[in-house]
């Protein structure tokens, strides 16, 4: 294995950022070449159409990021991207994708194979003009928030659960309703944070994951397999139950009502908040109006302050705050913030977030109550609801 740094200093990493392009499209290889070539801060220190001469020519030139197309190529694109990762653990990928169902699904599977970032990409030479000035928006932006974490970020912790302030560890309440916020670094995250929840965990779970449509659809079917329980995407009126895990689609915020004895989703499209649509803001603010103190949020890894603002809301309504920690968060601006502010009460691991979140919902319930959450007959007909909601069947407002 070899050992590849992002750069050799902060100083470095801030003055030249090294990028080395893997695509099979050549219009698509001189529009990313002409775009980086354009910035004083970038240098395209190699490009290439060939998946097998890859690993040699990024060993050479020593870039401080990948972008690698996930389609285009004659090799397995995926494949490619498990041997540049296991070669070169600390060098980040940023994956390319078309907008298609089939391209969504490969950056979903990318991601979770280790890729930092996705960006999408034209179908065809037709959208060259729309995708260039998508890619002029997100293409830098993504570049140096996957690289900013190589060489440091944020405040450090040596060690976060006895570093960080507890305010209220008293009086606390049962915790009915867990949400989750993540960005840049969060489905990775959530890859590893699901599968180890008990499947028969008493709570609701609602994420909002910063990604385009399609691809939260995608993220969701493969989130459901990886976890062995019901994960989709949200829908008007889908109605809370335990062990169900629902996700903002993209391009709709993501908010909660309680009816009576039921707890209800809503979707809407809402101005944005920090550029983002969904929001992880707007989903915490709801829970926090409707929960109180009986929620628990918490935010994974992601560049943008969304959430920030959303976790305050908890925090004041006496509900909890857990972070994922910075050796672990591919980028820690997100959840540090929330760190600094004096709002987390713990910044874990993924593993460990996973055992504390298990913990604290359990905390109040008695081992009958736990037990009788789920209904025998609950885990079979949540097979059966991700069945048919998959491939891509979201019902969504229009």
């Amino acid at each position: 294995m070899t050992t590849l740094r992002a750069a050799s200093s902060k100083e470095e990493a801030m003055q030249e950022i090294r990028v080395f392009i893997i695509d099979g499209d050549v219009v698509v290889r001189q529009m990313l070449a002409c775009l980086l070539r354009s910035r004083p801060d970038m240098l395209v220190c190699g490009i290439t159409s060939d998946g097998q001469a890859a690993r040699a020519m990024i060993a050479r030139t020593r870039p401080n990021v990948v972008l690698l197309d996930l389609e285009g190529l004659e090799t397995d694109s995926l494949q490619l991207l498990s041997d540049i990762h296991e070669a070169f653990p600390t060098l980040p990928i940023i994956a390319l994708s078309t907008r298609s169902q089939s391209g969504a699904r490969q950056a979903i599977k990318a991601l979770e194979r280790g890729a930092a970032e996705f960006l999408t990409k034209p179908e065809g030479s037709g959208n060259v003009l729309f995708a260039t000035r998508h890619l002029c928006k997100r293409l830098a932006p993504a570049i140096k928030a996957v690289v900013s974490t190589q060489v440091g970020n944020g405040v450090p912790l040596s060690n976060p659960d006895r570093s960080l302030p507890r305010p209220r560890i008293s009086g606390r309440r049962r915790i009915d309703l867990v949400v989750i916020g993540g960005g840049t670094g969060g489905p990775h995250a959530l890859f590893s944070l699901l599968p180890r929840l008990p499947e028969d965990l008493p709570v609701p779970v609602l994420i909002v994951q910063h990604m385009p449509k399609r691809y939260t659809a995608a993220l969701a079917e493969r989130l459901a397999l990886k976890s062995r329980r019901l994960v989709a995407e949200g829908r008007v009126g889908a109605l809370l139950e335990p062990g169900q895990v629902w996700i903002a689609p993209g391009g709709y915020h993501m908010t909660v009502s309680r009816s009576g004895h039921a707890d209800l989703l809503d979707i809407h499209r809402g101005s944005r908040e920090h550029g983002c649509r969904p929001s992880i803001d707007v989903l915490f603010r709801a829970a926090a109006d409707q929960y109180g103190p009986h929620v628990l949020g918490v935010v994974l890894s992601g560049h943008s302050l969304d959430g920030f603002q959303g976790s305050r809301h908890i925090h004041n309504a006496g509900g909890q705050i857990l972070v994922e920690d910075e050796p672990g968060a591919l980028v820690w601006e997100g959840p540090g913030a929330v760190v600094r502010a004096g709002l987390a009460e713990k910044a874990l691991s993924q593993e460990a977030l996973a055992k504390e979140i298990t913990r604290r919902v359990q905390a109040g319930r008695s081992d009958a109550a736990i037990s009788t959450t789920i209904v025998p007959e609950r885990d079979s007909r949540a097979r059966q609801e991700t069945a048919l909601l998959y491939p891509g069947a979201a019902r969504i407002p229009h």
